[in-house]
């Protein structure tokens, strides 16, 4: 299962004005299993990557 949305980043020093926004996918499972490694995360501009995924209903 995974989740779409459109997002705000923030840098340190950025203090309330955003850095970016960017589409970003977060899922429970392997979004990419064609490359090496669990990629449950992707952020648009940035690429993939893992992180900790916890869904509440």
């Amino acid at each position: 299962m995974g989740s779409a949305a459109l997002a705000d980043f923030y840098r340190a020093g950025d203090g309330i004005d955003e850095s970016f926004t960017a589409q970003m996918i977060v899922s429970d499972t392997d979004i990419a299993p064609d490359i090496p490694g669990n990629q449950t995360l992707w952020v648009q501009g940035v690429g993939c990557g893992e992180a900790l995924v916890h869904f509440n209903r």
